[in-house]
């Protein structure tokens, strides 16, 4: 078939097949896609996402409570329902003191990302300013990045002892590998943008 057909009026005008009558460009609109990068979102949009996500936090909890009533009455324990959960969560922070707990793991989080900051950050900047201190520097860190967390545990162990301080670099640690990759990268590209 042919890329035009005629119109019947008898006027011989001749338009393209995917022309709609009334388009002002003669082409058709291409479907519009859910995935666009970088596009805005608008209030409506938002409004239907967040009751999506609302839902899925509802749908979780729904199969996560038919998972517990489905199983064996011997077996429960294994998917415990979230009311027991959650019980279970005041128990420990009513009578047990989970929030001293958490307030813990918090410090120990935060100290080990700022140590991982106060190591990062000056070190990257001078291998990235300067091209010498890099190549002497940068095949000792290249290494460790390949590394698992838990291979430094012993070492980390017979430095600092069972103390928090050991917990704390070994939080440290891929904290600081990340940042070390992502300060030197941003480095590199600060310069050469020069």
């Amino acid at each position: 078939m042919s890329e035009t057909a005629t119109q019947g009026n008898g006027a011989g005008a001749v338009r393209p097949k995917n022309d709609r009558p009334g388009s002002r460009s003669g082409r058709v609109r291409p479907p519009r896609r859910v995935l666009r990068l970088l596009s805005p979102v608008t209030r409506n949009q938002a409004l239907v996402y967040g009751v999506l996500g609302v839902l899925g936090v509802l749908v979780f909890f729904g199969i996560w409570e038919a998972a517990h009533y489905l199983t064996a009455e011997e077996s429960r324990r294994v998917p415990p329902s979230p009311q027991h959960v959650i019980a279970t969560h005041y128990w420990l922070i009513a009578e047990k003191g989970y929030l001293s707990d958490i307030g813990i793991s918090v410090y120990r989080i935060f100290v080990s990302f700022f140590a991982a900051c106060a190591l990062a950050i000056p070190l990257d900047v001078f291998m990235g300013c300067f091209a010498n201190m890099r190549a002497a520097i940068n095949p000792t860190f290249s290494g460790a990045r390949y590394l698992p967390a838990g291979s430094f545990i012993p070492l980390l162990l017979v430095w600092f002892g069972p103390a928090d301080t050991q917990k704390e670099a070994l939080l440290a640690e891929p904290g600081y590998i990340d940042l070390e990759r992502q300060m030197f990268a941003w480095m590199r590209e600060e310069i050469q943008a020069e």
